[in-house]
């Protein structure tokens, strides 16, 4: 049995400039391992394509159950490698093939590297690795491709990153240089805590089309429904059930954060979900659909203990097995014709359910309130300029701007933050400072990072360089990727991360903010004073309405205590007394028969 390992790795250059790094590439920290690199064949063909051949001897580090067996003790061991590339510039591919070819005898791993650009953005590269392990070692075999692929996935990565810094070295000799890191001092851990935006809901959109589409759910129910009823905007619980069951579902769609199924019978009925802060599905024993750290996060917990957007994005057979079901936090629960069990899950209960009359649902609330959805419908250049000079109010900071769902639907905080990141602007630059260049950059990153988010499926495949991977700190200041310091503000009400020394303001506009901030915080320390002196007036209120009432009794019992006297010491005389005042009330009176007593001298 040969053990397979597909994988790829996008690099943010051109691949003009990562072909000529590749050749340049040894030595960097993560090729400690190689000894040395030569060239022994070299040719241009007719049809200009270069075709090199090399041979790389690198040490290769043996495990402790083998080093009896292989080497007699030795830790490690010498590898000789041939590696073949083939750089055709008509087709723009740059391919290359490696093997072993000492150690055959136990063990031959063949690695296939293809470089091309990517055809949604010319400055970046996509490199597609396939990887084969075939050992022939009767009673080691299996054991032997595990190790090998398991061991390669590791290398892999490193090299990878070992270009990633020639390349930075070569081109980009302005910026630091990026700091030699290792796999695991990368900080994910918060992926899973996020609120879901655009990439988590495509993602969820794409497993449910895979278990979902061309069947019928039979059956729904409600573990909680008493608790999650007000999350119903214009239905009732029941009536959403009813528009699920028994109706054949074609497709499921999205627009920004919303999802959607569509129904065969074309009945004007839509159910429409939105995720809110912590939602998402999961489909028991769905094959092949898995996030390994989520699995890992989960298979280090007890049973019955994962939590959050963790559930959501967790599709594991084995997994399943050893995890109670449903899971945690079930708030919807379907089960379909095909046999498939499907819940949404939610721990904070901040998600809500439509359901719309109509079989266009972007045609009604709260769809159509919508702007455009920059992984389905991105526009051009010119519309995307027209459409954000024609925003009003045009003085509004970028990072609002992006959050405006009614401006550009499914962005959401990190997202936003990513994107003024890589395109060098401060959350606090205003929109009608931006000239038409800046336009440009602004519409190639929203486009960049959507793709590229959606695109990777995990967050453990997203650029190293991204600030995404650095930002989860809770507000305490840390590094970027290029050793520069990361620094937080409230901006459009949701905290935004941000590195000064790349995102720059003008002196103007640096000025503009300082007032701004200014006299924000000027008019916080009014209204507290406000506040302040409101209560100490009410106190002063209640005290001198408290004196007011004792004296008011005191003047009373004095009265009492006069009277009194002049009762005792002065003769009888008959008078006659007046009746006092009735009180006025808003409320009815009780009527009842009074007795008149006359007085006479």
């Amino acid at each position: 049995m040969v053990k397979t390992y597909i994988g790829q790795w996008l690099y943010t250059f051109p691949w003009s400039q990562v072909i000529s790094g590749f050749w340049q590439k040894y030595p960097n920290p993560y090729s400690g391992h190689i000894l040395s690199e030569d060239v022994y064949y070299r040719t241009v063909t007719d049809d200009q394509t270069l075709i090199t051949k090399r041979l790389l001897t690198k040490t290769s580090k043996i495990p402790r159950w083998g080093e009896r067996i292989f080497s007699r003790g030795s830790a490690s061991t010498i590898a000789f490698i041939i590696e073949e590339s083939i750089c055709d510039l008509k087709q723009k591919t740059f391919t290359t093939i490696s093997k072993n070819i000492n150690l055959t005898s136990l063990m031959t791993v063949d690695e296939t590297c293809i470089y091309r650009p990517d055809q949604n953005d010319e400055s970046r590269t996509i490199c597609e690795k396939k990887v084969l392990a075939t050992s022939i070692l009767f009673g080691f075999k299996t054991t032997l491709e595990t190790f090998a692929i398991k061991r390669y996935k590791k290398n892999q990565e490193l090299a990878s990153l070992g270009l990633e810094f020639t390349l930075h070295k070569l081109f980009l000799p302005h910026l630091p240089l990026p700091p030699v890191i290792g796999i695991k001092k990368l900080d994910t851990r918060s992926f899973s805590n996020k609120m879901p935006e655009l990439p988590e809901v495509e993602y969820a959109r794409k497993l449910l089309s895979r278990f979902l589409n061309h069947t019928h759910i039979t059956k729904v129910s409600y573990p909680d429904a008493d608790s999650l009823a007000r999350r119903f905007m214009n239905c009732t619980p029941t009536t959403f059930a009813n528009s699920l069951v028994n109706r054949k579902i074609i497709d499921i769609k999205r627009h920004g954060k919303y999802l959607w199924f569509e129904m065969a019978d074309q009945q004007p009925l839509t159910p429409i979900f939105h995720f809110g802060m912590s939602g998402g599905f999961r489909i028991k024993s769905a094959p092949d659909v898995t996030y390994a750290k989520e699995i890992k996060l989960v298979k280090m917990k007890a049973k019955n203990e994962v939590d959050g957007q963790c559930e959501s994005f967790v599709y594991d057979e084995q997994l399943d097995a050893d995890l109670s079901w449903p899971p945690r936090f079930t708030r919807i629960r379907f089960t379909t014709a095909t046999g498939h069990d499907v819940c949404y899950t939610d721990l904070r209960k901040f998600g809500r359910f439509h359901l719309v009359d109509s079989i266009t649902p972007l045609s009604c609330l709260p769809l159509s309130k919508l702007g455009f959805d920059p992984y389905l419908d991105m526009p051009k250049l010119e519309k995307f300029i027209d459409l954000a000079q024609s925003y009003r109010p045009a003085s509004i900071e970028l990072k609002a701007l992006l959050l405006d769902q009614s401006f550009c639907a499914g962005i959401g905080n990190w997202i936003a933050d990513e994107i003024l990141y890589q395109s060098s602007f401060h959350p606090r630059k205003r929109l009608n400072t931006l000239n038409d260049e800046q336009f440009k950059l602004l519409h190639k990153n929203i486009d960049y990072v959507i793709r590229t988010a959606v695109d990777a499926g995990s967050n453990e495949r997203f650029p190293r360089e991204w600030l995404f991977h650095y930002r989860w700190t809770n507000k305490r200041e840390t590094e970027d990727y290029y050793k520069l310091a990361i620094k937080f503000d409230t901006v459009g009400g949701r905290t935004s991360a941000y590195v000064p020394q790349r995102q720059k303001l003008s002196n103007v506009e640096q000025q503009q903010v300082e007032v701004k901030l200014a006299a924000k915080e000027l008019k916080r320390k009014s209204k507290e004073k406000t506040e302040e002196e409101d209560g100490v007036d009410e106190e002063n209120k209640k005290i001198i309405n408290s004196a007011d009432i004792k004296v008011s009794k005191k003047k009373i019992s004095i009265k009492k205590m006069i009277a009194t006297d002049s009762e005792v010491n002065e003769p009888l005389v008959k008078r006659k007394v007046p009746i006092a005042p009735s009180i006025i009330s808003n409320r009815p009176q009780r009527t009842c028969n009074q007795k008149t007593i006359n007085y006479q001298d």
